[in-house]
């Protein structure tokens, strides 16, 4: 039993593909724009592979059917980018963290690889079919997802308005390259 929902957690129940009866059209893009409004909130966490009604975690597999995490590696995703076989949790977690790297590299150019490897973490939890990714709030910048900034509010991720983002960007670190390569040093 992973909780409930709330202003500081989300749960997926797999990366690729959205639940049943939803109008998402691309679960991977849906779950950006979770990072993406943690990263301008104050933090959370998103499960992958936990069953939204529920709070439990998927089973591996049910009715001779794959789920969650085990689910996107048998029937949705093969390899990473660079070719690399995604046939364990660890190499899921990297996978992920990986994808959302890549969708918010889009929008964020400048500055991705900073927030990126600061603020967002990819790990397997104690059941062998969930993943948790730790997301702390983006001390460098307004971050973007296709052009629009998110920000969490309760338990939905909404746009943020010009006025929000003003703010935001008043309260983030004002620090040049070289203050950002001393911290990632």
């Amino acid at each position: 039993f992973f909780g409930v929902e709330d202003h500081d957690v989300e749960f997926k129940s797999s990366f690729m593909v959205p639940p049943p009866n939803q109008h998402i059209q691309n679960q991977k893009m849906e779950i950006c724009r979770k990072v993406c409004g943690f990263l301008n909130a104050d933090s959370g966490v998103i499960y992958i592979g936990v069953d939204n009604n529920t709070r439990r975690a998927l089973p591996e597999s049910e009715n001779g059917f794959y789920q969650g995490i085990w689910g996107d590696m048998r029937y949705h995703i093969s390899s990473d980018r660079y070719g690399n076989p995604v046939t364990t949790i660890e190499g899921y977690a990297k996978y992920v963290k990986s994808e959302i790297s890549h969708i918010l590299k889009r929008s964020n150019s400048d500055t991705c690889d900073t927030f990126i490897n600061e603020c967002i973490h990819v790990n397997p939890t104690n059941h062998d079919n969930v993943i948790r990714i730790d997301i702390k709030p983006s001390k460098y910048c307004v971050v973007y997802l296709d052009g629009i900034a998110y920000q969490r509010d309760g338990e939905e991720c909404k746009e943020m308005n010009a006025d929000q983002i003003v703010v935001r960007n008043e309260t983030r670190k004002r620090i040049g390259k070289e203050a950002r390569w001393e911290e990632i040093i």
